[in-house]
């Protein structure tokens, strides 16, 4: 019974260490594109197409894919540097695209030349929602999702369905054709709605929580040694 409160009581210290949260996910899609103020639809297969250019977009939880053709009978520029991701709470975000080294995410970007009749296949996502943790480059999620599990889940759905807003996101996308920008501003729309625990390492807690786990190893080797003493 002893060794069974103690380890018991080593198995809340342990995870004290960690934060509880909710994440909300569902299904996104390319639903519009905005062309220099002007609306233009979207076919089904998440593709939009103009004399100058085929743009098909997929967005996922924490990228951007795109595919962009070249219509035109001149070269295309892809302005990296002044595009920008909006997310679902209104935030502008700089970002990288997949011809830039992680390691230099905020540093300028040479616009990337598409010539009449080809194709350009890259991959974006916000710079700041990449880190550098335990080794490795993490990208985080593309929308605003969290929430503390002091809400429940069903209060969370519901937040989705009384704001429209935060089921939407945005790519700024300019580019540049004989001299001349072109603002494109592709709008994501997301829908199937569901809510998923989970935890995660709170760093303000790991120091303390190193300390407790050397701490409570220390009583628990002391009383364990009490028979023998």
């Amino acid at each position: 019974m002893k060794k069974f409160i103690i380890l018991l009581s080593m198995t809340f210290i342990l995870s004290s260490c960690y934060t509880h949260s909710y994440f909300v996910d569902g299904t996104y899609h390319l639903s519009e594109t905005n062309v220099q103020g002007n609306l233009k639809s979207i076919s089904q297969d998440n593709v939009y197409s103009d004399d100058y250019l085929t743009l098909r977009s997929e967005i996922n939880d924490t990228k951007i894919d795109l595919a962009i053709k070249n219509n035109h009978t001149s070269s295309i520029r892809v302005l990296w540097d002044e595009a920008a991701y909006i997310d679902n709470i209104g935030n502008s975000h700089r970002i990288i695209h997949m011809g830039t080294k992680l390691v230099d995410k905020e540093k300028a970007q040479v616009p990337s030349v598409i010539p009449a009749g080809a194709q350009l296949k890259d991959v974006v996502a916000p710079s700041d929602g990449i880190e550098f943790k335990n080794g490795e480059w993490v990208y985080e999620p593309l929308h605003y999702n969290k929430f503390p599990n002091s809400i429940s889940a069903e209060e969370i759905l519901k937040q989705y369905e009384s704001r429209p807003e935060l089921t939407k996101t945005q790519l700024l996308l300019p580019i540049e054709i004989n001299g001349e920008k072109i603002e494109y501003t592709l709008t994501y729309k997301g829908s199937n709605f569901y809510v998923k625990h989970t935890k995660e390492y709170d760093a303000t807690k790991t120091l303390i929580g190193t300390y407790a786990t050397t701490g409570g190893l220390t009583i628990l080797m002391y009383i364990l040694l009490i028979p023998y003493m």
